[in-house]
């Protein structure tokens, strides 16, 4: 037997429901609402028949068009639930069966503005007042008032579609493209810390290798920092330009402008002088009477 829905307005608890319990649910209330347009369809005809003897026959008419219309759509929206939920729960489907309950509750409030301004209202045929006035506000309230169970069966739905396969974790595709960026950023680790070795290694760098060192040092971590999880952000003023930057680039600008070191600390020492200038002075010295 299947789960049944509570005869009080939004008091159903689909806690623990079957998807297959939900689906005929839906599918109920796909089935309810085509009939009410159905009903609403043949009530407008009426209106129109009896315009002569109904206060503001246009508005009547303009509301049942409009609840008309909207049940259409919601009618649409149970079908492609109905014929989507059998083959796995997605967040669109919580997200589209909670769209209907908020819609819904909204509209409550224009039935209550035909009940003031249609009902309450003094009409000379009783018969009329019944047989289409009341009827037309019974058919949309009704059908209002049965959609507030929606608001207990879109967390349902938003449970179900947390166990759907979409909803899990990344493919192994993705794993394997995370796993190539790490490899490529340990390389590039690799590469700065030769950079360093080759530095010890020369003791003293001319200007230019200190310029290319300089250079590299900065790009090579800049590019491992990309390839790592995290993220770093750098701005500020470089002479007269403001400079802005994120990810692997601002390691590169944070280490080539805030750690390059000044001119003035660097002494500019005289060229030593080749051992075959030194030679030839001496050589004059000797020959010289």
């Amino acid at each position: 037997m299947s789960y049944q829905r509570s005869i009080m307005a939004g008091m159903t608890d689909y806690t623990g429901v079957a998807i297959g319990d939900i689906v005929e649910h839906l599918r109920d209330w796909k089935a309810g609402t085509e009939q009410t347009i159905t009903k609403l369809h043949a009530l407008r005809q009426a209106v129109e028949d009896a315009s002569d003897r109904l206060h503001n026959p246009a508005g009547i008419t303009g509301y049942i068009d409009h609840f008309a219309n909207l049940f259409s759509r919601f009618a649409a929206e149970f079908d492609r639930l109905v014929s989507e939920l059998p083959s796995g729960v997605r967040q669109s489907h919580a997200d589209a069966v909670r769209a209907v309950y908020d819609s819904a509750r909204l509209e409550e409030a224009l039935c209550v503005q035909f009940n003031r301004d249609h009902i309450q209202r003094y009409i000379e045929d009783d018969n009329l007042r019944h047989s289409v006035i009341d009827a037309i506000y019974g058919e949309t309230r009704d059908l209002i008032v049965d959609y507030f169970d929606l608001s207990n069966l879109a967390p349902r739905l938003q449970a179900l579609a947390g166990n759907s396969p979409d909803m899990r974790k990344p493919s192994t595709s993705q794993d394997h493209f995370k796993w190539a960026w790490f490899v490529f950023g340990c390389v590039f680790v690799l590469f700065a810390l030769g950079l360093v070795a080759w530095a010890f290694y020369l003791k003293t760098l001319t200007g230019d290798q200190r310029f290319l060192l300089m250079w590299l040092l900065p790009i090579a971590s800049g590019f491992a920092c990309g390839c790592f999880a995290g993220g770093v952000t750098a701005k500020g003023p470089v002479g007269p330009i403001v400079v802005a930057a994120t990810g692997g680039f601002a390691v590169w600008l944070l280490t080539y402008f805030l750690l390059k070191p000044h001119p003035r600390h660097f002494c500019h020492l005289p060229a030593k002088e080749s051992s075959r200038s030194s030679l030839q002075r001496a050589y004059q010295k000797q020959t010289t009477p």
